[in-house]
């Protein structure tokens, strides 16, 4: 996690956070050899450059630091944020023994802290001790988990005298510089295996990049590179004898599962809980409950550095929100012309431009920003076909979120990258009266934004290929893209429209909409859908949802509108929020057919 909070920021901001970390520490010199490991494990986490490393590890205690001015005019309010937590993690790590915290207000740390950092931090009092106490809950849970894993590979007397500030960071090195290169190949491959090759993206996402920045020491000691780790064999799992390195493996998979889920029915776990001879009870009662504490604490983390609120986002600063847009696509874009990358990297290190779409002013908004609008779910970067999904209402941030759409399409084998649009659609958590009429409003808003990152796509690549996938009112958002890109010169190449909550009987519209297709439309309704009989005609004046019949529209010699597919899945869907259960039948029931 700390390895992708540093990842988020601007790489001087990153620098800047280390080297007060740095001071921190120095503030009573000499540095103790923990201080520099701590600093130096901090330091290779943010991925800066060797020189900027040195620079940050080169602290003259002649030098004058002004605080303030660094904190005000360097960092952004995010950086900031990160920045207190990371200290309030550091002084957590220095007055604290075997893990747990020593709460000693006059200690060193916590004076320096109160007096150079916490003045000069722009939050609230409340977000402060949000933080503080969100790093102290994330210390407790590393330590616990640290303990846990190597719990039988260590005497109670050795795991009391390693370091708190060695105990975030997971790997005790003299345990690693126990093994062979041998044994560190069978757990490479194990590890690869079940951990890293998981994730959707392997080469970039933040968490596989992590991991192989974590396992660095492994594999240079395995004398291998991470492209060159095979499937693992019977052997490997067999020979995988040490406790701590089963462990590890099995509390890195542990992660993939929701607090709820039984580990012992998941298929992957099942199988190493045999192969690698761990019994079930260790399993659920132990490893599962101490994984899922420390992924509790991570995500919590996470959150409350990213917390904001969506009374702070404008839709109005139309030339930042375009700006900020061009950049996100010319990131989705990177993957099929090689010469967007450039562009961007360019965009990157121009401060100037940065200023214009961030402006350093308030990182709420940037936050906002990342969690509506495209994200990219799966990569295929072999295909130019992106398929993008849109939820229908109270979908807004919920847990997730896109997942039936990636497995269905997964199962299905359907090629292509795979991105999720996510818009205010409201959610459990923020319903009242007003939720229905303003998603309803929503919708328009968000079809345009939608319509805008299409042209954009296309533009980069006149090659892309764009099928659209929507649910109840993610149906209504994909009617109001085709419309805004009617006599635009860009087309979608097919759309899907499950229990759809927009008007079927609207010809004029659909007339239009049609239009912005290039092959087919694919309209699956259901006469069992109470919600869209009762609910939606009621709050729509009874308008009739196309989720309940066919698309009425104006066949028109003149104008070429796509083939229009209407689809009674009555026999199959017998309620609203039945159709993302059953995606792989109703789209599979499609493919064989077509």
């Amino acid at each position: 996690m700390i390895y992708a909070l540093l990842q988020e920021r601007e790489p001087f901001e990153r620098k800047a956070i280390l080297k007060i970390i740095g001071l921190l520490l120095f503030k009573k010199p000499p540095m103790s050899e923990n201080s520099v490991e701590f600093l130096e494990k901090l330091s290779a986490f943010s991925a800066l450059e060797n020189d900027e490393i040195d620079a940050v590890m080169r602290i003259d205690i002649r030098d004058t630091w002004d605080f303030g001015h660094i904190i005000d005019e360097v960092l952004s309010t995010g950086s900031q944020k990160l920045l207190y937590f990371l200290v309030k993690l550091t002084e957590n790590c220095f007055k604290a023994k075997g893990g747990v915290t020593s709460f000693m207000s006059s200690s060193e740390e916590s004076s320096f802290i109160e007096k150079e950092i916490t003045p000069h931090i722009q939050i609230g009092d409340k977000a402060k001790t949000s933080i503080a106490k969100t790093a102290s809950e994330f210390f407790t849970a590393s330590c616990n988990t640290y303990n846990t894993i190597y719990e039988t590979s260590l005497s109670k007397k050795e795991l009391e005298s390693v370091a708190p500030s060695e105990k975030v960071f997971m790997l005790n090195v003299m345990k690693l510089n126990e093994l062979s290169s041998k044994q560190l190949g069978h757990f490479l491959s194990v590890f690869n295996h079940h951990v890293i090759s998981k994730h959707s993206d392997p080469e970039n996402s933040a968490e596989a990049m992590f991991l192989h920045h974590f396992l660095g020491a492994v594999y240079e000691r395995a004398g291998v590179a991470p492209s060159e780790v095979v499937l693992p064999t019977l052997e490997d799992y067999l020979k995988l004898e040490q406790i701590w390195l089963k462990n590890l493996v099995l509390m890195a998979s542990l992660a993939n599962l929701d607090a709820g889920e039984n580990p012992m029915k998941n298929v992957d776990i099942k199988k190493m809980s045999h192969t690698l001879e761990v019994d079930a009870k260790t399993i659920e009662k132990r490893l599962f409950a101490i994984t899922t504490s420390y992924k509790t604490a991570c995500v919590a983390a996470f959150e409350c550095l990213h917390e904001s609120s969506h009374n702070n986002y404008s839709l109005n600063d139309t030339t930042t929100d375009y700006m900020r847009t061009a950049v996100f696509v010319a990131d989705i874009a990177t993957d099929f012309v090689p010469g967007v990358a450039v562009a961007k990297r360019f965009y990157m290190r121009t401060q100037k431009v940065m200023e214009v779409v961030d402006n350093l002013q308030n990182d709420d908004i940037r936050n906002i920003e990342k969690a509506l609008g495209l994200r990219k779910i799966t990569n295929d970067s072999d295909s130019y076909i992106i398929n993008i999904c849109i939820d229908g209402f109270m979908s807004e941030s919920s847990k997730g979120q896109f997942s039936e759409w990636k497995d269905a399409l997964e199962i299905l084998g359907v090629q292509g990258t795979l991105m999720g649009f996510a818009w205010p659609s409201s959610n459990y958590l923020t319903i009242s009266a007003a939720s229905w009429p303003n998603a309803v409003k929503n919708t328009a808003i968000y079809g345009e934004k939608l319509a805008e990152d299409i042209k954009l796509l296309k533009v980069s690549n006149p090659k892309i290929e764009i099928n659209l996938y929507g649910h109840s009112l993610g149906g209504r958002i994909i009617h109001n893209a085709l419309i805004t890109l009617l006599d635009s010169g860009c087309k979608v190449n097919k759309a899907y429209i499950f229990g759809g909550a927009v008007s079927r009987v609207d010809k004029h519209k659909w007339s239009g909409a049609l239009q912005s297709v290039e092959k087919e439309v694919y309209n699956f309704y259901s006469l069992h859908d109470d919600i869209l009989k009762r609910l939606y005609r009621a709050a729509q004046v009874g308008d009739e949802a196309v989720g309940l019949g066919e698309i009425e529209y104006y066949n028109n010699k003149d104008t070429r509108t796509c083939t229009v597919n209407n689809i009674n899945a009555s026999d199959d869907v017998g309620g609203h929020t039945e159709y993302k259960k059953k995606l792989v039948r109703l789209l599979g029931d499609l493919k064989e057919t077509t």
